[in-house]
């Protein structure tokens, strides 16, 4: 009876020790995916940062140039 307990104890062990595999496999291949996401955001954020403060500065100047002309 005792032996028959240790293995099912191990059956139990292996069962818990696979389903832990598979959720860190599932951790990995998000974490993956969540890195690509991340480089290809910051692709897009280098190509869109220095239009965007340029157009900002521009509009900065309109600005003051209207402020100027009201006076």
């Amino acid at each position: 009876a005792a032996k028959q307990e240790i293995l099912m104890l191990q059956s139990r062990f292996d069962t818990v020790q696979a389903a832990v595999v598979g959720k860190v496999g599932e951790y990995e291949g998000s974490m993956k995916d969540l890195s690509s996401e991340m480089k290809a955001l910051e692709q897009v954020m280098q190509k869109i940062l220095e239009p965007l403060t340029s157009n900002i500065k521009e509009l900065g100047r309109i600005v003051e140039d209207l402020r100027a002309r009201k006076k």
